[in-house]
């Protein structure tokens, strides 16, 4: 059987922990310090710009986007972000979101300025970034629920939020790039009702309720 590869997107510059939510792919461009949303068809949102190198991506109950920042060790926040209902997708793909309140010291613009048409790419290249109308140049408001440099000594990476709203975030347990020998990473379990902990030794997780 023959195989066929089709390019979604490209101009990434290192993608990380992606997540499927309500009918959309969504990931970290972690050195380009951007959060990702990407809808089967290859049309894709930057949703946050400026997210201090992010990684791993969960939802709260209530649809709170969370999101680890990998080198400050903390767990944040972002209220407003939301995948579109279908009622509020256009013909073109553009999707109309609520708009964000302003967080200061943190400039940044959060969509692109291009849109994809109906049809893509006439050239048959990935779709570019396509604006959010509706949605005023500033970051969403987001708040740090979790620090863990007390738990982490290097950096955070994956996570993954079960039901309940906990999330379990993986910890890099040493530090390559400055040849450190290999080591144990820990899991570390932020619950919002009870704080952080590392209840077990490993890299990254997923949960099945």
């Amino acid at each position: 059987m023959d195989l066929t590869t089709t390019i979604l997107l490209d101009g990434l510059t290192f993608p990380e922990c992606p997540r499927w939510h309500e009918g959309a792919l969504w990931f970290s461009d972690v050195h380009a310090h951007t959060i990702i949303r990407m809808t089967p068809d290859g049309r894709a949102q930057r949703v946050i710009e400026n997210a201090h190198q992010p990684a791993g991506l969960g939802w709260l109950p209530n649809g709170a986007l969370l999101y680890v920042r990998m080198v400050d060790r903390t767990l944040v926040r972002v209220d407003g972000v939301r995948a579109p209902s279908p009622a509020e997708s256009s013909d073109t793909g553009d999707v109309a979101q609520p708009p964000f309140e302003e967080s200061p010291g943190r400039p940044a613009v959060l969509s692109s300025d291009k849109t994809v048409p109906e049809s893509g790419a006439k050239d048959g290249s990935p779709p570019p970034f396509e604006e959010s109308p509706g949605r005023p140049p500033a970051n969403g408001h987001d708040t740090i629920i979790a620090d863990l440099t007390h738990l982490e000594p290097v950096q955070l990476n994956d996570m993954t939020v079960d039901r309940s709203g906990r999330a379990y975030i993986g910890g890099f347990g040493f530090d390559i790039n400055k040849g450190d020998p290999f080591a144990t990473s820990s899991i570390y379990l932020v619950d919002l009702r009870d704080g952080a902990r590392a209840p077990s030794p490993a890299n990254s997780a997923d949960t099945t309720s």
